[in-house]
């Protein structure tokens, strides 16, 4: 089962769409993160997976000039309004990955 992890940049509960315009305006658009080829069950993976999520959070937010100090403001407050959105399903991919599996033996070996 391949499993994703979607962001918007500032999207109230859906993570579909901008919840304001300026955030448009910096280019938000939704990312999806794909982490069925990671073993979250490792710091490597989850390392991965971190690294895959800023990019993401990056795109999503999109960029402002180095001149642009509004801009730059808005652009942060979207990084961490993103990251802090999605930071409970990215624990909940971890944990997952870390629990123990249990296998059935129904006696067709």
């Amino acid at each position: 089962m391949k499993i994703l992890i979607t962001l918007a940049a500032m999207a109230a509960g859906t993570f579909v769409a901008p919840a304001f315009a300026q955030d448009a305006e910096l280019g938000a658009s939704p990312q999806v993160v794909s982490y069925a080829d990671l073993d979250l069950g490792t710091a490597r993976g989850v390392r991965a997976l971190d690294r895959r999520i800023d990019r993401a959070v990056r795109q999503a937010c999109g960029w402002a000039s180095d001149f642009d100090l509004a801009g730059q403001n808005d652009l942060r407050r979207c990084r961490k309004e993103t990251i802090a959105q999605i930071a409970a399903r990215r624990s909940l991919a971890i944990d997952g990955a870390r629990q123990p599996q249990l296998a059935l033996n129904d006696g067709r070996h």
